[in-house]
């Protein structure tokens, strides 16, 4: 039996195995938490959310790539971010983006 604190104990139903002093620990720690009870409907800390904000665009954590591959985005405002190869022509990299443009519900 691994051992346990006297709350743990009381949790797990086996607070008969209690000594004197892990009772009176229990006792102190359950008179604490019925001290400390609060509604939440009470008065506190908190806000109401306003549904016609709009959401702060998180700035992407972009790492270092190795040299053959760059970042390409496939939106006008940072979304849809792919990795491509960098070696490729102008050319190449603009069909490439349009496909993936194209066909970024099915890539995700």
């Amino acid at each position: 039996m691994t051992s346990h604190s006297s709350l743990e104990r009381a949790l797990i139903n086996v607070a008969d195995c209690f000594t004197k002093e892990e009772d009176k620990d229990l006792r102190n720690c359950l008179e604490e938490l019925d001290g400390l009870k609060v509604s939440p409907s009470e008065e506190g800390p908190f806000e109401e959310l306003k549904k016609d904000l709009p959401t702060e665009k998180s700035k992407l954590d972009l790492k270092v790539l190795p040299k053959h591959f760059k970042y390409v985005f496939l939106e006008d405002n940072e979304a849809k971010l792919v990795v491509i190869n960098n070696t490729l022509s102008h050319d190449e990299e603009f069909r490439l983006v349009e496909v993936l443009k194209k066909h970024r519900a099915a890539i995700g």
